[in-house]
This record gives C-alpha cells, sequence and structure tokens, in this order.
C-alpha cells in the first residue's frame, strides 16, 4: 500500500467560504502553526507559534505554600468532627492562596496576528478550499471575472514560513486577485502588556509587527519593567506586488484612510508572498531591524515547494 497516495484520496474540502477558525485549513511545521480561512470579501491566514506564549508567571505566597510533609502533617491534624476538610479554616485559607496564581489569565499560548487579503466582492467569488492532507498544500478556490483562479498555500518544514501564490487551472502564475492587504495584531491583547510596534515598507512590499512578551507580571496594570528573559516575536509579510496608502470602502459602506498595517495592492503583476515568523529573547528579535526574508518570486516558491513536498513524502514513507 502506499501511504501517500492513499492520504491524498482523503483530502479536506470545503465548497463555500470558510469563515469560522474552526472551519480553516490548519496548515503547520510542529512550530509555525496557520489556519486558512476563506471569506466571501478576503482570505484570512491566522498565525501562532509554539514558542509564542505569554511567559509571566505569578509567584505569590511561595512562603506560604510549603512542603508536601508539612501540608500533609497538617491535614491529619484535622479535627475529624469536621464534615468537610474546608470547614478547618486553615485549610480553607490554603486552598485560596494555592489556587491564586492559577486565576491569573497567565502563562498562556499568545495568537501571532492575523493576515488578511482582500479582493473586491463585484470581480472576484471564493469558492472554498481542498487542503491535501499527502502533501501539506492548500489550493483556495476563487473565481475572477467568472474565471478559476487559486491561491495556493504551504508551511516550509524547516523555516517558520508560509508561501502563497495565485496560479490558473493550468498552474500558470496569474496577477493578483486581490486589492488590500492588511496584518492584524491580537485584538484581545491587555492593557497590561506592551502595544505593538508596526513597520511597512511600501518600496519593499513588506508589513510587519513586533510584539514583546515580558517576563515579568504587572505593577498597577501597567507593563512590568524589562527584564533580559522578555521574548518576542514578529509577523512579517512580504509581496510581489506594489503597496500604496489609499482609501478604502469600510463595512458600514462610508470610505475612510486605511489602517497602519493596512495598504492596497496597486500593481496587476503575478501574485507571490512569503509570510515569516521571527521569535526569541526581545534582545535577538529587534524593534527596528528586521530578519532577512526571501524574495517571493515564482523560482523560490517552487524551490520551498518542492523541499517541502520531499519531507512530506519522507513523513508518510
Amino acid at each position: 500500500m502506499n501511504s501517500f497516495e492513499r492520504a491524498a484520496s482523503h483530502a479536506l474540502v470545503r465548497e463555500s467560504p470558510a469563515v469560522n477558525f474552526f472551519e480553516g485549513a490548519l496548515l503547520g511545521n510542529g512550530g509555525m502553526g496557520a489556519v486558512v480561512c476563506v471569506r466571501p470579501d478576503a482570505v484570512m491566514i491566522h498565525f501562532g507559534h509554539n514558542n509564542a506564549w505569554d511567559i509571566r508567571l505569578a509567584e505569590n505566597n511561595k512562603d506560604r505554600i510549603g512542603t508536601f510533609k508539612e501540608i500533609f502533617e497538617k491535614v491529619k491534624a484535622i479535627p475529624e468532627s469536621h464534615k468537610l476538610l474546608t470547614d478547618d479554616p486553615w485549610y480553607a485559607e490554603y486552598l485560596k492562596i494555592a489556587a491564586e496564581n492559577y486565576r491569573k489569565p497567565y502563562p498562556r499560548p499568545f495568537p501571532c496576528g492575523t493576515l488578511v487579503l482582500g479582493f473586491d466582492r463585484r470581480h472576484v467569488e471564493s469558492l472554498g478550499y481542498h487542503l491535501n492532507i499527502a502533501d501539506g498544500m492548500c489550493r483556495v478556490n476563487l473565481l475572477v471575472g467568472g474565471v478559476p483562479c487559486f491561491l495556493d498555500v504551504f508551511c516550509e518544514m524547516a523555516a517558520d514560513r508560509l508561501w502563497l501564490s495565485t496560479v490558473d487551472a493550468a498552474g500558470n502564475p496569474v496577477e493578483s486577485p486581490f486589492n488590500r492587504v492588511k496584518l492584524v495584531p491580537d485584538a484581545e491583547t491587555p492593557a497590561d502588556l506592551p502595544s505593538f510596534s508596526g513597520q511597512v515598507l511600501d518600496a519593499e512590499g513588506r508589513l510587519s509587527f513586533r510584539q514583546v512578551l515580558p517576563r515579568l507580571e504587572p505593577v498597577d496594570g501597567k507593563p512590568g519593567a524589562a527584564h533580559p528573559a522578555d521574548k518576542a516575536f514578529r509577523l512579517q509579510v512580504r509581496l510581489s506586488v506594489v503597496l500604496t496608502m489609499a482609501s478604502r470602502l469600510r463595512v458600514n459602506g462610508t470610505w475612510g484612510e486605511m489602517g497602519p498595517l493596512e495598504r492596497r495592492i496597486a500593481s496587476p503583476e503575478p501574485f507571490a508572498s512569503v509570510v515569516q515568523i521571527d521569535e526569541g529573547l526581545a534582545s535577538t528579535v529587534p524593534e527596528q531591524t528586521q530578519a532577512a526574508i526571501p524574495e517571493p518570486v515564482q523560482a523560490g516558491f517552487a524551490a520551498a515547494r518542492s523541499s517541502a513536498a520531499a519531507s512530506w513524502k519522507d513523513y508518510w514513507s
């Protein structure tokens, strides 16, 4: 039995838009994860990483927690006349202090943001996706002016990168069906974490944001002091197309300026893109200096695709 061919015959197929996170196609390489969602007006990709965590840790009451031996001796001394252990004042209080640190909202996994590739619904229709579990390729199905068009998406296996390219039914690159791009940092980041810092390089077709994940707990609802163990990550996207700032039609039907991490796609050349997550100690993910990211050209897409496909074949062999 050829396990690769058997896996290829069990693709995950969605024949309508998949707006909800849990309806999306899940891609990943063991470190970076990406969920491809298909909206009626955009392709939306949510990112995460196994090393991106809110690493703050509460360590209150350390001097009162005690050792197992100390606690067991005190529990044995609780009068048998109590119907419940919590009838004992010491035990009831101990449960409160022992659970206090676990009531904090951290540590927890931290979302790494979302890439939005928007299109004009008058000319582009989203039809769903096809995820091949044999080789990790997700193909988003679109109709552009009534003609089939596909957005191919896959993860590199040896680097935290996602590659995207639009092709026709014959596999040839086609011009971008998208008219805008946007990076969306986690909308539920609490105020007691540092704000993200964004950067856009229009001439290079690059957008990015950096998020610091502090080691120390907040003080009075504000981020704690900087610490050598602080972590950080950067989500950056590089596109093959020209980017410009422009106005856009809002969801309420009015026109307004694009946001700081949003740009209009202003050139018709074939669409390709690379999305990359850089993570580690905050000192190794500096605010201004971005890590190198491959140029989003078809040759690079093909080389990365070949390497990823080989990894998947090894997996199924």
